[in-house]
């Protein structure tokens, strides 16, 4: 009965000297690769880490080289906003501004806090902006002084849920002046037609009932 244990407690105290040698290897290890400088140390310096320290070297090069692409991504983006001759508008569901290109804030003086419809006094804009809420799109005209403005207005969608709305306006002005003008030249050549139509239909009814003579 002593003997078994006797050989209890030599096991228990096997257990405990590798549980202790086994802690102050995984604190050297943890330790080395914490320390670890991936982008100039050599890995065969650490023979038995090598396997881990290159994988994880492969790791860093590959997030590395996925930051880069996603920031060039990102500039290239903003670069097409900021520079775009559209008016684009970001809103929460309130209603409020809460991004915007430099060309919206040179036209409508946005701001970010803003309300979309009292920075943009249109009732149909308004509403337009309740319907998109719901899930729907919208296109629509707004007047600002000589000018007007087609907007389109889009739901938009993170993680699958309507979080806003994103508003493009597009200065269409002159198009709708080219279609005034073509308007008044139809309206002015139509009356210049009618006027000696009118006569010749007059003078011809005329001779149909004997009233002149053809020559």
């Amino acid at each position: 009965m002593g003997a078994l244990i006797q050989g209890d407690l030599e096991m228990t105290d096997c257990l405990n000297t590798g549980t202790v040698i086994s802690e102050k290897t995984t604190k050297r290890i943890v330790s080395t690769i914490e320390h670890f400088n991936f982008d100039v140390e050599d890995s065969t310096s650490y023979e038995e880490l090598s396997p881990f320290i290159e994988k994880i070297r492969s790791q860093n090069e590959t997030i590395k080289k996925q930051i880069g692409k996603t920031a060039a991504e990102k500039d290239k983006l903003a670069s097409i906003f900021a520079n775009m001759e559209e008016s684009i508008i970001v809103c929460d569901r309130k209603k409020m501004v809460v991004q915007y290109n430099p060309q919206a804030n040179r036209v409508f003086g946005v701001e970010k806090g803003d309300r979309l419809f009292e920075a943009i006094e249109d009732e149909n804009l308004n509403t337009a902006l309740e319907q998109v809420i719901g899930g729907q799109k919208v296109n629509g005209l707004l007047e600002k002084g000589k000018l007007t403005y087609q907007y389109t207005i889009t739901p938009n969608m993170q993680n699958g849920e309507i979080t806003g709305s994103i508003i493009i306006f597009l200065d269409i002005t002159q198009q709708v002046e080219s279609q005034k003008m073509r308007r008044q030249f139809t309206a002015n050549v139509t009356h210049e037609l009618k006027t000696p139509l009118t006569s010749i239909s007059g003078y011809a009814e005329m001779i149909e009932n004997g009233m002149v003579s053809e020559k």
